[in-house]
Parts: C-alpha cells; sequence; structure tokens
C-alpha cells in the first residue's frame, strides 16, 4: 500500500472552526487543545500552520483585506512584524493610534515585498481607473 503523501494527510485533518480560529489569532482562543501545554499548543499550531497556512491565509486575506494572521508573521514573512509603539496601557485611544501606526507599517512591508493579492492591490487603485 501506497504510504500517505502530505497532501492526502492535510485532506484527513479537517479544520473545525476552533482550530481554524487558532491559526488565525496564533492561539488557541476556545480551547481547542485546552489538553495540552501552553508550549505543545504552540507547537501544534505551528506544525498545522506549516500544511493549512495556504488554505487559512487566502480566507483571512478574503475576511481582512491587508492583513495577515500572527501565524504568517511568524513563519512566512519576508521580514520582522513591525512592533506597536509604547502607548499608556490605560489609554485606549492612545492603543488605538499606536495599532494605526503598526498597521500602516505593515501594510507597507506587503507592498515592499510585493505581497498585496490582485484584490488588495484593487482596493488602493482610484475609482475610475
Amino acid at each position: 500500500m501506497k504510504p500517505l503523501t502530505r497532501r492526502h494527510k492535510k485532506k484527513e485533518f479537517n479544520l473545525t472552526p476552533a482550530v481554524r480560529t487558532a491559526l488565525e489569532a496564533g492561539r488557541d482562543i476556545f480551547g481547542a487543545f485546552d489538553h495540552l501545554s501552553p508550549a505543545a499548543v504552540e507547537r501544534e499550531l505551528d506544525k498545522l500552520w506549516k500544511i493549512h497556512g495556504a488554505e487559512v491565509l487566502a480566507v483571512y486575506i478574503a475576511r481582512f483585506p491587508t492583513q495577515r494572521p500572527d501565524l504568517w508573521w511568524k513563519h512566512d514573512a519576508p521580514a520582522r512584524r513591525p512592533a506597536i509603539a509604547e502607548y499608556d496601557g490605560n489609554d485606549f485611544a492612545a492603543f488605538e493610534r499606536a495599532r494605526k501606526r503598526q498597521r500602516a507599517e505593515e501594510v507597507s512591508l506587503l507592498v515592499r515585498y510585493g505581497l498585496l493579492t490582485r484584490e488588495e492591490q484593487r482596493g488602493f487603485e482610484a475609482p475610475g481607473g
């Protein structure tokens, strides 16, 4: 009997909504891996990202254009993710400003490396061409 290839193994694993969310968030939000230690969860997510990352990324980009999941930044980004600037932890408006600057730097990085999808690029085009 022929051994299963990676492609076949990928189809065997059903990405439940909780696992897909964990891959998108880079952490186990809904307890899909609550039987594992935090370090084991991180290893499992890293392993699953290598198998399902492209699929998760495509869906994520369709939902959140010009954004990328945390595990993409960890494993696939061509450069380190821009850090969020320091802010007073009690000032939500300051957090929003810092996050907005970080997002602008992330988009700049995606543009610089030619990583925007055609759909994302169309979002930057001026109306009428």
